[in-house]
């Protein structure tokens, strides 16, 4: 608890849901019924301020003198659009058109000195879905269900015979068409077991009444909001 605390503390905005006590609470129970048996995978894109601990995970290899300043600078930059956004409460300031051309001209380098471009390739890929919802919200989900697809895959989630627990929000849980009208993650689970003739239970839980948590903002807590959930199910219904 104390280290994940200090990690979310050194890098904010960088981790979703798990940043609050329940949900990490949640894991915490899992590893202890779990005991050696657990690995937990990760399979959404890379929340908008985790640039830091990204580049990071760069820097963890034995890098060229040239590229290691490169990434120095990089940081300083993702940590001064950080300081921005959270004080205007806008996520859009995490990056724009130079910020975007810089990280792609690195990774690049990169790529060029055959190092692990790995962490860079997953934030252009999240940035570009972020830039794509301000354009088209459908199109920006669509881009965000088949990274998922693949993230998932790529972590073994997909292997025949491993049983797997996958935990998501409403709308990615969704057999078939979702409220958002794509095929998302659940629906995935769904097809790949049938193809493997095997089994996927799907169980949605969601606010009947009352209020839940959401976004509010860069750097800003988290703000209640009556849930919208039984009005927006029963007009994908109808």
């Amino acid at each position: 608890m104390q280290s994940h605390a200090a990690f979310l503390k050194d890098h904010p905005l960088s981790t979703a849901f798990y940043d609050t006590r329940e949900e990490f609470e949640f894991l915490r129970a899992a590893a202890k019924a779990s005991g050696s048996k657990l690995r937990i995978i990760g399979f959404d894109q890379e929340l908008m301020g985790n640039g830091k601990a990204l580049l990071e995970a760069v820097r963890e290899q034995e890098l060229p003198p040239q590229i290691a300043t490169r990434v120095g600078e990089l940081l300083t930059a993702e940590q001064d659009a950080l300081a921005d956004a959270k004080g205007a409460g806008r996520p859009d300031l995490l990056h724009d058109d130079r910020a975007l051309q810089e990280l792609l001209d690195f990774q690049s380098a990169l790529k060029l000195a055959r190092l692990d471009s790995t962490p860079i390739d997953n934030l252009l890929a999240s940035r570009a879905i972020y830039e794509e919802f301000s354009r088209n919200g459908y199109a920006s989900n669509v881009q965000r269900s088949l990274l998922m697809r693949q993230y998932f895959t790529a972590a073994g989630g997909a292997e025949p015979g491993r049983k797997v627990l996958l935990k998501a929000g409403g709308e990615h849980a969704f057999k078939g068409l979702n409220p958002l009208r794509n095929r998302d993650l659940g629906n995935f689970v769904a097809e790949l077991a049938e193809g493997l003739q095997q089994r996927s239970v799907h169980i949605l839980m969601f606010a009947a009444a009352g209020q839940q948590l959401t976004f509010a903002g860069a750097g800003k807590p988290m703000r209640p909001m009556r849930s919208t959930w039984r009005r927006r199910t029963r007009r994908f219904r109808a």
